[in-house]
């Protein structure tokens, strides 16, 4: 069943919404926790958050979109307005914080694309170091492969502005691994 015939069963019939939460809850979770750093309990509320908001607007979706993308959308709002309301910035995590997010996300196997040259908790201790929006761009074009105009629809930017924010997140993160490999170098042996 295509997304367009799910909201329309939905629409119909409000018990039908749960197709659409069991289709893309996972997914969602997972690009809350990676844009957020937030715990596996807080991600859940804030994906509830997203799921009752797409819920009331379900009537407003425009179909020329993809419902992916619109959720995406909604859960990267929701994920900036709970930093506004906490007034804290992602990129404030300690590095143990992020060396737990590190073995969560190793857990849920996040970086399987990445496994063959990095840890998955290595990538993601890395990609916690990043500024945010790098982060964000980085998590939807390598873990949910979405193209430069579905990124675009997320974070409401031009696909040019996505292409130049994916080009300078990938050497920025590709720069932190050099520098953290060569600190690990520098440590003396146990």
């Amino acid at each position: 069943m295509n997304d367009n015939d799910l909201i329309q069963r939905a629409l119909k019939n409000p018990n039908d919404y749960g197709l659409i939460v069991e289709r893309y809850e996972q997914q969602l979770l997972r690009f809350i926790k990676s844009l957020s750093q937030l715990s596996a309990a807080d991600a859940e509320d804030l994906a509830q958050q997203v799921f009752l908001k797409a819920y009331d607007h379900l009537n407003d979706f425009d179909q020329h979109l993809k419902l992916s993308t619109w959720l995406f959308r909604i859960a990267r709002n929701q994920v900036i307005d709970f930093w506004r309301k906490k007034k804290v910035r992602p990129q404030e995590y300690s590095l143990d914080e992020a060396r737990d997010q590190g073995k969560e996300a190793a857990e849920n196997n996040f970086a399987e694309e990445l496994d063959k040259k990095f840890t998955s908790q290595r990538v993601q201790k890395l990609l916690s170091l990043l500024q945010p929006e790098y982060r964000e761009v980085l998590y939807l074009y390598y873990y949910e492969e979405r193209n430069y105009d579905e990124i675009a629809d997320i974070i409401q930017r031009p696909p040019g502005t996505v292409a130049a924010l994916i080009s300078r997140a990938k050497k920025a993160f590709s720069d932190l691994a050099v520098r953290t490999q060569q600190l690990s170098l520098l440590k003396p042996s146990a």
